[in-house]
């Protein structure tokens, strides 16, 4: 599971979903015996995007924006396309007007 809960502060936990992480194990070698032979030392992360509380998409330096999902992507392009329908059907605007490049 890559969701941890984080003490925020002495009173709010915040979740942390770590996106697309790499993983890797930290080993040690040697040669012993006359065979070289590694000793796990323990695992190491690392990313570059991680989402707060599922609405803030987080980045290294201090990023932060809110976090959409595919389904509210979609959903919101859905929503502006009607809009520009319907400055172009219904009101007779055409490409070049304000309106509807905004």
């Amino acid at each position: 599971d890559d969701t941890a809960s984080v003490d925020d502060t002495a009173t709010q936990t915040t979740d942390v979903t770590i996106l697309d992480a790499h993983k890797w194990a930290l080993e040690s070698g040697i040669i012993e015996g006359g065979k070289f032979v590694t000793t796990s030392l323990g695992v190491a992360y690392a990313w570059n995007e991680w989402i707060l509380n599922d609405d803030i998409l987080c980045t290294p330096g201090g990023g932060r924006e809110p976090y959409l999902t595919n389904a509210q992507i979609e959903e919101a392009i859905s929503n502006q396309a009607d809009v520009i329908r319907e400055l172009k059907e219904v009101q007779g605007l055409g490409n070049k007007d304000p309106k509807v490049m905004d």
